[in-house]
């Protein structure tokens, strides 16, 4: 299977990426629209779907880089990435896009139906601004 390249992230943090990483791009939850994450989540052509929760950010500039070299250790198995921050990345090729992700604990059990895997992100990739 193709390395994953592509990141569409869906932001409720109003700071930028600041990735070096170009093949990015990310959306802004300005007006906390309910179904903006799943509507940003449902677009197609990209291969990886991240979450940003309010008030975090990217520690440093090549996080996106170490998210998508994860994945790519087994592109057709690792669905699902998470930090303790909230922050979230979906394998999009492995999930499909008419999966609902507006609860986390709802899309974790049907990652877990479909016997796909999911990983805790250990490394300090993502800051909580509000500390």
């Amino acid at each position: 299977m193709p390395m994953l390249e592509t990141v569409i992230i869906a932001s409720d943090s109003l700071f930028k990426p600041k990735q070096d990483y170009k093949r990015v791009l990310t959306h802004f939850n300005i007006f906390q629209e309910k179904l903006f994450t799943s509507q940003i989540y449902a677009r197609e052509g990209y291969d990886v779907f991240g979450f940003i929760p309010f008030a975090v950010r990217f520690r440093h500039s090549n996080c996106i880089k170490q998210i998508l070299d994860t994945f790519n250790q087994n592109v057709a198995s690792i669905a699902f990435l998470s930090h303790d921050t909230g922050a979230y990345f979906i394998n999009k090729r492995v999930v499909p896009s008419t999966m609902k992700v507006e609860d986390y604990d709802s899309f974790i059990k049907e990652l877990t139906k479909m016997k796909l895997k999911a990983f805790k992100i250990n490394d300090r990739l993502f800051v909580d601004a509000t500390i």
